[in-house]
């Protein structure tokens, strides 16, 4: 959380706060509270970013809104909004990735480092399994740079080690994450997705009659 706050401590400070509130709310399970925020445009993309989901923000899937606010915090500075915004989201996701560990750790006390190592992989496993499920048949309907991120098939994912698979699982779930919020937000990108899931539902129950 430190590297966080040492991060956004150029922003202004609604923004900061605001940053630090929802990461706050995601760690202690709460709802959000704005009501230290002066800046409208501020507020307003901090509560757009929480009804988009909590999980979402905290894998690195932010509102488009984002960038209007930091460019406007930078002016002045020759710095890339882009790029500041990249490197929030990866500070973020160690947070997220020290949160998994620590939940780990704490529902498994007193487990050796072996044990615990294999008690990780085998939920890393099952949620590589959960997202291959999630994963449109025909790949093509992807993003080319999301789609190289599924190139390799299930089982080779699964044998890579535990460290490969957390970064992997960030970013799948990441991006898989973000096409569900556009399907939520656009009818139309809804409509295609759900067409292209029910076309991979349908060759799963073909495929298990077989």
């Amino acid at each position: 959380m430190e590297e966080v706050h040492e991060w956004i401590d150029e922003m202004k400070q609604d923004t900061r706060n605001a940053i630090k509130e929802l990461i706050m709310a995601y760690r202690e399970q709460r709802d959000i509270n704005m009501d230290g925020i002066r800046d409208e445009a501020v507020k307003e993309v901090a509560m757009k970013q929480w009804e988009m989901g909590q999980h979402l923000f905290m894998w690195g899937v932010l509102h488009k809104g984002w960038d209007a606010i930091i460019i406007n915090d930078l002016r002045g500075t020759r710095r890339s909004s882009t790029k500041w915004l990249a490197i929030l989201c990866n500070k973020i996701w160690m947070i997220t990735e020290g949160m998994w560990f620590h939940r780990n750790e704490k529902e498994h006390p007193g487990k050796d480092t072996n044990a615990l190592s294999e008690e990780r992989n085998r939920e890393a496993n099952e949620r590589i399994e959960n997202i291959y499920a999630r994963i449109p048949r025909n790949l093509r309907l992807l993003l080319l740079v999301d789609r190289i991120l599924f190139r390799q098939t299930k089982g080779r994912m699964q044998k890579r080690k535990l460290r490969y698979k957390k970064r992997w699982i960030r970013d799948a779930e990441r991006v898989l994450d973000g096409y569900d919020e556009v399907g939520i937000r656009v009818p139309e990108a809804r409509r295609f997705r759900e067409y292209f899931m029910l076309e991979r539902r349908n060759e799963g129950q073909t495929g298990s009659g077989t």
